[in-house]
C-alpha cells in the first residue's frame, strides 16, 4: 500500500485557486521572479508543468554523488607549493548571466569540436561559476548536463563530461565572515546539482592557511557529516527546480542553435 494512497490528487488549478484566495486581491503575477527582461519565473510549480522530464540524463553512469575537493595553489616556489599540496591532502584525510554563461559554454565547445577530430576526444572538462542565487545554481548545473547530452547527441558522440565549479568572483564581499557563510550555501547548491569537482575561494581573499582550511572543511562537512556524496541528484522530484532546469535548457538551447547556425 502506498504511503500517499489516502491523499487525493490536487490539480494545479485547485492550487492556484487557493493561492489567489489567500492573496486577498493581490495579483498572482506579483509573486513572479524576474530573472531577466524576457524571463519571468513563477514560484508555483506543479507536476503538470513537467511535460518532459529528463532526469535520467543526470543519472547516467553514476553510482554516487561524490566530488573532488579542489584547492587553488599559486606556485612561486616549487618546494613551498608542494608542501601546501601535501598539507591540503593531509587535512582531507583527517541571474541573466545564467543563460549567457551556458550559451557561451556550448558555443565554445561546439567550435572546439568542429576544429578537431571530435570522435577522438575521450573526455572534456568544463568550468562553471557559482553565484549567490541558490536555486539558479542548482538548475543551471543540472541544465548544463542536459545541454551537454543534447550537444553530444548532435555529434553522435558519448563523450563524458567532467564538470568543475568555482565561486563567481562577483559573489564575494569584503566581509570575511559573510563570505564564510555564503560560500557554504554556494557549495551546497553545487553539490546538490552534482558537480565533479568544486573549488571554494578562501573567505579573506588572501589565501592564508586558516581560510584555506575553512574552505576545504566546508566541503568535508558536506561529505563526511551531511553525506551528500551518497545521494544522486537529491533535487530530483522538486517540481520547482525541475521546471526551472527545463526552462534554462529551452532558453539556452534556443539561443545556441540560433547563434551556431550563422
Amino acid at each position: 500500500m502506498s504511503l500517499f494512497s489516502e491523499f487525493s490528487t490536487i490539480s494545479k488549478e485547485e492550487w492556484l485557486s487557493k493561492i489567489e484566495k489567500d492573496l486577498k486581491g493581490k495579483a498572482l503575477e506579483d509573486l513572479n521572479w524576474k530573472i531577466s527582461e524576457d524571463w519571468m519565473v513563477s514560484p508555483i510549480a506543479h507536476s503538470s508543468d513537467l511535460a518532459v522530464r529528463e532526469t535520467t540524463i543526470l543519472h547516467q553512469e553514476k553510482t554516487d554523488n561524490n566530488w573532488e575537493i579542489g584547492e587553488v595553489i599559486f606556485v612561486k616556489d616549487a618546494k613551498t607549493a608542494n608542501q601546501e599540496a601535501i598539507d591540503g591532502t593531509l587535512h582531507y584525510r583527517n541571474r541573466e548571466q545564467t543563460i549567457e554563461e551556458l550559451t557561451q559554454i556550448l558555443l565554445s565547445t561546439n567550435a572546439y569540436l568542429k576544429e578537431i577530430e571530435a570522435n577522438q576526444v575521450n573526455s572534456l572538462q568544463l568550468s562553471i561559476a557559482i553565484g549567490e542565487s541558490y536555486f539558479i545554481n542548482i538548475a543551471k548545473i543540472r541544465a548544463l548536463k542536459i545541454l551537454w547530452h543534447n550537444l553530444m547527441s548532435a555529434y553522435e558522440l558519448e563523450t563524458p563530461l567532467t564538470l568543475e565549479a568555482h565561486l563567481a568572483t562577483s559573489s564575494l564581499t569584503d566581509d570575511q565572515h559573510q563570505n564564510m557563510i555564503q560560500m557554504s550555501t554556494q557549495a551546497l547548491s553545487a553539490v546538490i546539482a552534482g558537480v565533479d569537482r568544486l573549488f571554494l575561494t578562501p573567505a579573506d581573499h588572501s589565501y592564508t592557511a586558516f581560510t584555506k582550511r575553512i574552505a576545504r572543511n566546508v566541503q568535508h562537512l558536506l561529505q563526511l557529516e551531511s553525506h551528500l556524496d551518497q545521494v544522486i541528484d537529491p533535487s530530483a522530484g522538486s517540481y520547482y527546480i525541475e521546471k526551472l532546469t527545463n526552462e534554462i535548457v529551452e532558453q539556452v538551447w534556443g539561443k545556441f542553435t540560433a547563434l551556431a547556425s550563422h
